[in-house]
């Protein structure tokens, strides 16, 4: 019985501890959940990338539906495991132990028979029972079809954002200092739409205050007062800024977002800075906004206030 048991638990744990593990690329070689990008995988995601022109929306789309068909496979293959090879296992050890008791009444002058029976159903009951929950945990390892993303922390989108832009633009220093007033949980559903916004902002710091010998200071400031939330963003201009022509851009800037045209010209301009930012949060995010830039003390700022019923958690004890 004590070899038995030590077999089944054997089982149990290989299951467990080697199986049900990520694949590392010099760690746990036979871990099932696999998220290696292997090299075909690659060269027809960029070349997805590169003959369409992804925008930066298109490519998280790209990378995200990419990550969900690795999770279903992943899946997948952990229930035919259980399914196939644990369960078979397993089996077997219960066939082992009972052709043990087969042998063992053969070579024992006496046997109580009734306590033999008792043993035997025993065994019976729990084989059956095991594959009963072994099929409870097969059924772990299925997606819900309405599944959604997990909630998660207000600074999580600039952390995604910031990582992006340093991988995109590995000659320069972007390392914004951030600020919260208070901490906040934001609904799954909304951390595309942040991320977007956020990517998008920094994008055009780096684009148009960044030079090769100049990387500015941001700072990033996120108030959150009742269902409000506000986005303050500060960054430093270079000292060649043509002061009279931000005057006149930020004043069409704060001119267009209020207005309807904005969706049409994001739609237009393939959905770039503010406009962009305007329709995510408009139409995207379902709220209301307001949207403001200004520049002083030779730094331009951009402030986000944002209706945020309905985008954040409200089951929690902040």
């Amino acid at each position: 019985m004590s070899e038995f048991s030590r077999g089944i638990d054997e089982r149990i744990d290989y299951l467990k501890n080697t199986l049900i593990q990520i694949k590392l690329e010099n760690k746990n070689p036979n871990a099932i959940f696999d998220y290696q990008v292997y090299t075909a995988e690659f060269e027809s995601m960029y070349w997805e990338i590169v003959t369409k022109n992804l925008s930066f929306e298109e490519f998280l789309e790209l990378i995200f539906s990419y990550l969900w068909r690795k999770t279903d496979d992943n899946l997948k293959e952990i229930r035919n495991t259980i399914n196939g090879q644990i369960k078979e296992e397993i089996n077997n050890k219960f066939d082992e132990l009972m052709k043990n008791l087969e042998q063992l009444k053969f070579k024992r002058e006496y046997i109580d028979e009734n306590a033999l029976g008792d043993l035997v159903n025993a065994i019976i009951e729990a084989k059956t029972a095991i594959q009963y929950e072994l099929n409870n945990v097969e059924n772990w390892f299925r997606r819900s079809k309405t599944s959604t993303y997990s909630e998660y922390d207000i600074s999580l989108p600039i952390e995604i954002a910031t990582k992006v832009i340093n991988n995109i633009y590995p000659n320069q220093i972007f390392a914004p200092a951030t600020k919260f007033s208070a901490p906040g949980i934001l609904k799954g559903k909304t951390l595309k739409s942040f991320v977007d916004i956020y990517f998008t902002l920094f994008d055009n710091i780096i684009k148009h205050c960044s030079t090769t010998n100049f990387s500015p200071s941001v700072e990033v400031e996120v108030i959150i007062n009742d269902f409000i939330v506000e986005i303050n963003i500060v960054n430093q201009l270079p000292e060649h800024t043509d002061h009279n022509i931000l005057s006149e851009k930020i004043k069409e800037i704060n001119d267009s977002v209020v207005t309807y045209k904005s969706h049409e010209r994001a739609s237009k301009e393939g959905g770039t800075g503010f406009y962009k930012i305007n329709k995510i949060i408009s139409v995207d995010l379902d709220s209301r906004r307001k949207i403001s830039v200004s520049a002083s003390d030779n730094k331009f700022r951009v402030q986000l206030i944002i209706d945020a019923w309905g985008l954040l958690y409200e089951n929690t004890d902040y």
